[in-house]
């Protein structure tokens, strides 16, 4: 049961809320991004470490992509899909 002071909360807001952190994910993808393909260019230069750089970024790519794609899913079929067609 959900309590009563959690109902009079829109799903707009809490659509809101989750869209804001889908904002702050797609940020930290784009910017992994970035860094994965300015670490891999340079990776001879930089050696081992350039490499581990990479591959690091590449793990946080994937991480901040999942979250992305997770927390728009929530707002779309959690919130919005269950909302009263007018």
């Amino acid at each position: 049961m959900e309590p009563a002071w959690m109902k009079s909360i829109s799903n707009e807001s809490v659509c809101g809320f989750f869209y804001g952190w889908f904002v702050v994910y797609a940020i930290f993808f784009s910017l992994a991004l970035l860094l994965v393909v300015g670490t891999f260019f340079t990776a001879k230069k930089l050696g081992p470490a350039g490499i581990a750089m990479g591959l690091q970024s590449v793990l946080t790519m994937l991480i901040a992509g999942s979250f992305m794609m997770f927390h728009y899913m929530v707002c779309d079929r959690a919130l919005l899909a269950k909302a009263p067609q007018e």
